[in-house]
């Protein structure tokens, strides 16, 4: 991110990050973002979301939950946000050993919090959507999907287990498809995995 906030900041703009932690809940960072954007606007201020892979659903979800935001968010930019779900964490939260390993991983050797990884389940996404649809009425949204077919990726492994599992192309973490809010607008990068 660090090109990318020089890059923004030489537009002229503002770049503030967020203090949500990824590996907390999506509700829980969206109350944090609710915060944030309100203090901005006390000063005034109206802002651009952007973030990536989960941060994204967080931001998205902040939107879905606090109807409020709207009126001081100009718009939101995901980048390869699970929105639909993830097949890696639908995985881990449906396989019993998977499930206990990897989630008892993340929260003994991270410090993350399990939920952070089941709110990306494919089951745990829907259900978010269909009980909190995301407001793209109101706010202008343009996501950013990502794939990559290159040989040398560093999570090729993951990509051809996608593939092969779901019949669906990803960055390695997030199939093409699901990284997509229902009538945003597009952007679809080929060759470029999750890390790009």
């Amino acid at each position: 991110m660090k090109s990318l906030r020089s890059d923004m900041k030489a537009l002229g703009l503002r770049v503030l990050f967020s203090r949500v932690d990824t590996d907390q809940p999506v509700r829980i960072n969206a109350a944090r973002l609710r915060h944030e954007i309100l203090e901005l606007a006390q000063e005034g201020r109206r802002v651009v979301l952007l973030g990536h892979s989960k941060g994204a659903v967080d931001a998205a979800a902040s939107l879905s939950l606090f109807p409020e935001l709207t009126d001081f968010v100009a718009g939101l930019v995901s980048m390869q946000g699970p929105h639909g779900g993830s097949a890696v964490a639908h995985d881990l939260s449906n396989t019993n050993v998977q499930k206990t390993v990897v989630l008892g991983a993340i929260e003994k050797l991270l410090r993350g919090c399990r939920h952070a990884v089941l709110d990306c389940s494919y089951e745990a996404r829907q259900e978010f959507l269909r009980r909190h649809p995301y407001p793209i009425d109101r706010i202008p949204t343009i996501c950013v999907a990502t794939y990559d077919s290159k040989q040398s990726s560093l999570i090729r492994p993951m990509i051809e287990y996608v593939a092969v599992r779901y019949g669906e192309v990803c960055d390695g973490l997030v199939c093409r498809t699901d990284a997509v809010l229902p009538h945003s607008a597009r952007v679809i990068l080929a060759d470029m995995d999750h890390f790009g």
